[in-house]
């Protein structure tokens, strides 16, 4: 790795974190990988094996501009904590936090669009979620959607880690409302000058949708199949097969869905349940969360 990594990009999951992404990757100065996800600092046999799993990502990477990647599931596994501060004490993080009630629900259903979720209704997933908690990586990174909405629990580990200055809290409605001041802000924050020809890209990023072949996207998202790949390939060859095969197939096997409102009831007991979580997240980082409920 010819530099380490300036800043990293760690979630929440549907929060907003594929559009920051996107305006990140077209900012002036700013270099992160056209794969978002990356899993170095997640799976512990990747970062224990080197920087070289890592190092592919940035092979075309200016020396000059400054380095990031994305995983959303960093936030949420603890562990996760130690090895990127091991790895750069001084490395900047990013949390894009988004009203945990919305969050959970729109998570429900990527998980029906992946194949991974096969509870009929998001009440019923809710009801088995202790159960989850204890399962595979699969069921704990992607069908515990209460825990994953505990972010002050969460973020406390990387403010001890790295400081309040070294991580920033973007909530997903800023995304939405004032993308220039943010990005002018961050940009600041990383240490780069305004880039006044940067522009909200048009369209939609990561829209929601469903498989046109449902077995095919749940093979494909298998933990089971992808330890088997790690099994026998390396982290070079993974890599190429993530970019040149698995992303473009899961792309033409989705076709786009909207999902139904969630119940009332369902939505007023989620509240109630995250009143307290949000009421720390407050006083961690000093936020209004004025929109959420």
């Amino acid at each position: 790795m010819r530099k380490p990594l300036d800043f990293l990009l760690i979630g929440a999951q549907k929060a907003g974190t594929t559009t920051l992404h996107g305006y990140l990757a077209r900012y002036h100065g700013v270099f992160v990988p056209a794969i978002k996800e990356n899993d170095y600092f997640l799976r512990e046999e990747l970062y224990r094996g080197g920087e070289s799993y890592l190092a592919r990502f940035f092979d075309e990477a200016p020396l000059d501009a400054v380095w990031g990647a994305a995983q959303v599931q960093l936030m949420y596994f603890p562990e996760c904590v130690a090895r990127i501060r091991e790895y750069n004490p001084r490395i900047k993080v990013i949390a894009v936090l988004r009203d945990p009630v919305r969050r959970a629900y729109s998570a429900y259903w990527f998980a029906r669009q992946r194949g991974t979720e096969t509870c009929a209704t998001f009440e019923e997933a809710l009801a088995r979620e202790a159960d989850r908690a204890k399962g595979t990586f699969q069921e704990r990174a992607e069908l515990t959607y209460l825990a994953h909405g505990h972010y002050a629990d969460q973020l406390r580990a990387y403010y001890a880690a790295f400081g309040a200055d070294g991580v920033r809290v973007v909530l997903t409605e800023e995304l939405g409302r004032e993308p220039v001041r943010l990005m002018r802000d961050l940009a600041g924050w990383l240490g780069l000058r305004a880039d006044p020809a940067w522009q909200v890209p048009r369209g939609r990023m990561n829209e929601s949708g469903m498989p046109r072949i449902r077995w095919l996207t749940r093979f494909l998202v298998s933990e089971r199949v992808k330890v088997r790949v790690r099994a026998v390939t390396g982290a070079g060859l993974r890599l190429w097969v993530r970019r040149r095969l698995l992303l473009p197939l899961l792309a033409r096997n989705t076709v786009p869905f909207r999902y139904p409102p969630m119940l009332a009831e369902t939505e007023r007991r989620l509240a109630g349940y995250y009143a307290g979580h949000n009421a720390a997240l407050r006083q961690l980082t000093g936020r209004d969360l004025p929109e959420w409920l």
